[in-house]
């Protein structure tokens, strides 16, 4: 007597494995949440504290802000020059080293001129470099057929 095959609705080998760039999606939705959140939203949070202890007015404050955005303009170039060349992997933990840091940095910062050059200087370039560009990167490395 001859075994009949397998069903493909009953051999669990069979079943179809989940395409790999969905969990590139999935790690990349995770990251962008954290730094969307304490970086692109939270600055927010950051506002009326760095006011208050610096002693600024609500438009210097506004200013590190607007520069960290328009640093991203700036920055776009150079960091997907290098994403080519080092890999979008290696530019997301660059970033994450950078911004990481930028944080720590901007616990010990003391005037509004170091509160700039952190958060514009350290903080923005990590988080654009690797959050933003890194990732946009490996997802679409992972999605080539109908880009």
């Amino acid at each position: 007597m001859r075994d009949s095959p397998p069903s493909s609705g009953s051999n669990p080998a069979r079943r179809k494995k989940i395409f790999y760039g969905w969990w590139i999606v999935a790690a990349g939705t995770v990251l962008n949440t954290l730094s969307g959140g304490t970086y692109q939203s939270g600055f927010s949070v950051y506002f009326l504290p760095v006011t208050r202890d610096f002693g600024l007015s609500r438009a210097a404050t506004s200013l590190a802000y607007g520069l960290a955005r328009m640093e991203g303009g700036f920055e776009g170039p150079l960091a997907g020059y290098l994403v080519d060349r080092l890999g979008p992997r290696t530019m997301i933990a660059i970033g994450g080293l950078l911004a990481g840091l930028g944080f720590i940095l901007l616990s010990l910062t003391d005037s509004f001129a170091t509160f700039l050059l952190v958060y514009v200087g350290v903080l923005a370039v990590g988080m654009n470099a690797g959050f933003n560009h890194g990732i946009m990167a490996s997802v679409n490395q992972w999605f080539v057929r109908r880009k």
